[in-house]
């Protein structure tokens, strides 16, 4: 017993399945950038009603230190020191 296959019907088939996934698809990622979009407006509201927590980090710029700096500030500092001639009698 032996089936015959439509091979046009098949690929209509398949073509349509493909057409209705990528559908649903574009629906999910819709409602996904709205979602995320609202989430972070909620963020934003929440943040701006937040009272100072002091166990939170606060966002700061971070400060470059490097040995170059430290040596140009220890050598001022040298710098402003004055003489006395009395420490020399």
């Amino acid at each position: 017993m032996m089936f015959k296959i439509d091979c046009g019907k098949v690929s209509a088939v398949k073509a349509e399945c493909r057409r209705l996934c990528s559908a649903i698809n574009q629906r999910n990622r819709l409602r996904n950038l709205e979602h995320a979009v609202e989430a972070s407006k909620r963020e934003v509201a929440e943040m701006k009603q937040a009272k100072a927590d002091p166990f939170t980090r606060r966002q700061c710029r971070p400060t470059l230190v490097t040995k170059v700096t430290l040596l140009s500030n220890s050598l001022t500092s040298l710098a402003v020191i004055p003489e006395s001639d009395s420490a020399c009698n």
